[in-house]
């Protein structure tokens, strides 16, 4: 919707990734245990989709899921319907297609509810609405006897949820303002935020035109007049953004290409202009926190200790509101925590300070 020229398949467009690749599979375990009722296979549901390094997301955002699901989605349905595919002719020449991963029609009362899990972090409104009015507009024209759709995206990262109901004149207004773009004679490239989200974005030339202009902004400013203009400043803040977000993108995609151009880690891939390519596995060395701190204490002093441990505040009441006992609430051990911290004087008040530009 918001890029008119990315609707006409003019560029190259590979979905194969393994964020992709990650979704599809948790979808997949979600879909096994919501509808069969059975604890999913995940090393071959990992096999399969070629996640072996991300099991552990897999395992994770899963039962993050089913969590969700048995806490609170699953009462909003009765018989619901799981990875249902729909679709429609919106001109002649277009059509639109989709999966629901939880539907259920309530034809009794002329409403549709639809579930989306999202594996990636959930992004500013703008962003999904489109995906959610989609959705709804599917669901109408494939069941004509409901007017209004609620639609709600589970993101399972950040164990977040966003619900809204559509109704059916919303829905072909959605749907109407998409046909106009897809009409349109002379669409044009839109760059914007909205770029993030597009597996076209790697040979999109107005994206990298983007980029190129972005980088030379970053790379000038080290020489240049510093800017002083409210414009200025945030012209540079959000191209150190962008060139942030696409250098962690573009490394990926290079990872991802490697991966899928060698049989193994052992093996390389030699380059006709010289040099190789190849994968290489890293070791991370780390300390078992409870044996490292008994070791620890037998050799440093508390002072020395303390500046070599950091301790995260939310992980510490996190910790602690797990231990609270029979007949004591979560919130009642958090609070009692809190004071202790406090009488102690361990709690810190610390200010810090960061850019809010929008």
């Amino acid at each position: 919707m918001a890029c008119g020229q990315s609707n006409r398949g003019t560029v190259n467009i590979d979905e194969d990734n393994e964020s992709a690749r990650l979704g599809s599979a948790v979808h997949c375990a979600l879909a096994e245990n919501l509808g069969a009722h059975i604890l999913p296979n995940f090393d071959a549901i990992s096999e399969e989709y070629e996640l072996t390094a991300l099991k552990d997301d897999l395992r994770i955002l899963y039962y993050t899921g089913l969590k969700l699901w048995d806490s609170t989605i699953s009462g909003w349905f009765r018989s619901p319907l799981l990875e249902k595919g729909m679709g429609a002719n919106l001109t002649v020449e277009h059509g639109m297609v989709g999966t629901a991963d939880v539907i259920e029609i309530f034809t009794d009362e002329h409403r549709a509810v639809i579930v989306d899990w999202k594996t990636d972090r959930q992004p500013g409104r703008r962003d999904y609405l489109p995906q959610m009015r989609a959705y709804a507009w599917l669901a109408m024209v494939n069941n004509p006897g409901i007017e209004s759709v609620t639609i709600a995206l589970i993101w399972l990262r950040d164990k977040s949820l966003v619900s809204e109901n559509i109704t059916r004149a919303e829905a072909d207004e959605f749907k109407d303002e998409l046909v106009r773009t897809l009409d349109d004679p002379n669409p044009q490239f839109v760059v914007g935020d909205h770029c993030e989200y597009c597996p076209a974005r790697y040979s999109c030339g107005a994206h990298i035109d983007r980029a190129a202009a972005n980088t030379a902004i970053i790379l000038a400013h080290p020489t240049a007049e510093p800017p002083t203009k409210p414009d200025d400043i945030r012209r540079l803040w959000m191209g150190c953004r962008d060139i942030e977000r696409a250098v962690k993108a573009a490394r990926e995609y290079c990872k991802e290409q490697i991966r899928r151009q060698i049989p193994d880690l052992n093996s390389r891939v030699e380059c006709p202009g010289g040099g190789s390519l190849g994968l290489k596995e890293t070791h991370v060395r780390t300390i078992d926190p409870r044996l490292g701190i008994q070791v620890a204490t037998r050799y440093m002093d508390d002072e020395a200790l303390a500046t070599a441990v950091k301790l995260s505040r939310p992980e510490l009441i996190k910790r602690a509101r797990e231990t609270a006992p029979d007949g004591m609430t979560k919130k009642a051990r958090e609070e009692e925590f809190i004071a202790a911290l406090q009488s102690a004087g361990a709690e810190l008040d610390e200010i810090r300070y960061d850019a809010d530009i929008q």
